[in-house]
Order: C-alpha cells, then sequence, then structure tokens
C-alpha cells in the first residue's frame, strides 16, 4: 500500500517554497510586489451598505471578493477621514 499523504506534503512545501523565492527574487532585483486594488465602486458599496442598518457589509464584501480586513480598513477610513475612495497618487501625470 502506498503512502500518498506524504509525497502531497512535499510538493505543498516545494510549491509554497517556489512562490517565496520568486518574490524574494523579485525584491532583489529591485521591483516591488503590486498589491491588488479595491475598485472605487467596491468602496462605494461597502460604505453604502455599511451605513444601511438592514445589511452585513461583511457579507457584501465576500461578496464582491474583499477580504474583510481590506473592508474593515476601508471603513476605518471613512470613519476617519470621510472618503470612501483611494487618494490620488503622487508623481507626473504623462498624457501624451
Amino acid at each position: 500500500m502506498l503512502d500518498f499523504t506524504n509525497k502531497i506534503s512535499i510538493t505543498k512545501k516545494k510549491q509554497t517554497n517556489e512562490a517565496v523565492h520568486v518574490k524574494t527574487r523579485l525584491r532583489e532585483m529591485g521591483h516591488s510586489v503590486r498589491r491588488n486594488r479595491i475598485p472605487n465602486e467596491h468602496c462605494k458599496r461597502i460604505v453604502r451598505t455599511f451605513q444601511d442598518p438592514h445589511e452585513d457589509y461583511l457579507l457584501v464584501a465576500d461578496m464582491l471578493g474583499v477580504n474583510r480586513s481590506t473592508a474593515r480598513g476601508i471603513l476605518a477610513t471613512y470613519v476617519r477621514e470621510g472618503r470612501a475612495h483611494e487618494r490620488r497618487r503622487g508623481g507626473r501625470n504623462n498624457v501624451t
């Protein structure tokens, strides 16, 4: 009888190690690992749901594919600063 559990755990470790090494190599080369941005429409929808007492903002965040901690961060920014969207990013506006 063959034992596949050990083989599966070894392949999972190998996959995660490879992913970590790719990120490490990118950082060494000077590249930063980008985060996925949440569209402003999703942020506004989470804030509207937070304001409505009959809806749960965490369910809407899960439905939109937004992490729960990210949804809480969006709401914390809304409560603290009163905005539901990202700030403008700095730098030149290269329009051609």
